[in-house]
């Protein structure tokens, strides 16, 4: 547990607030809620990356309150092997200077079993293991707060890419409305 996390008002004096979190097991229910309550109370943006798609999945009423901030739901992921992601909307601000595909050479796909009914999805890729196509860009509103999310970025290597920093900035542009 993050000790900002413990602190009042952490979030007040941002404008968005970006999670880059790998906390599957925590089951402090109460600091879960608050973390999702203080993220969103000014609805401020909210920036989800990779692992953070997976924090907080063992409790009942703060991982439903997370899942629904975010907009999708993960407990696992594929192995890691080449990506081809596709741009799912080049009219979106987000993604309407990217290419209709691109490739990243190692990345975990995400098993996104559950989405919530107003994400849209911006980008999607084939899981070879499960056979199915996942969401691994998507945007989402949550209490009037703007969610960009992305599952892509395990690797440094997908991080330094143009691409993946141009996704980054824009999504984190559009959810203050600076996009």
């Amino acid at each position: 547990e993050l000790s900002i996390f413990k602190q009042d008002n952490w979030a007040a004096d941002y404008d968005v607030v970006l999670f880059n979190i790998c906390y599957g097991h925590v089951k402090n229910e109460a600091m879960i809620l608050d973390v999702v309550d203080q993220a969103t109370r000014e609805k401020k943006g909210i920036v989800a990356l990779h692992c953070s798609a997976h924090s907080f999945r063992e409790t009942t009423e703060g991982t439903a309150a997370w899942r629904a901030m975010l907009g999708v739901s993960s407990r696992k992921h594929e192995k890691r092997h080449p990506v081809k992601v596709s741009n799912r909307n080049s009219s979106h601000p987000i993604m309407k200077d990217f290419p209709k595909t691109w490739d990243i050479p190692q990345e975990e796909v995400y098993i996104i079993f559950d989405r919530a009914e107003g994400i849209e999805v911006l980008g999607d890729t084939y899981g070879p293991e499960t056979e199915a196509t996942h969401p691994v860009i998507w945007t989402n509103e949550y209490r009037e707060a703007r969610v960009f999310g992305t599952t892509l970025g395990h690797f440094t290597e997908t991080m330094a890419e143009e691409v993946y920093l141009d996704l980054i900035a824009n999504g984190t542009l559009w959810s203050v409305g600076k996009l």
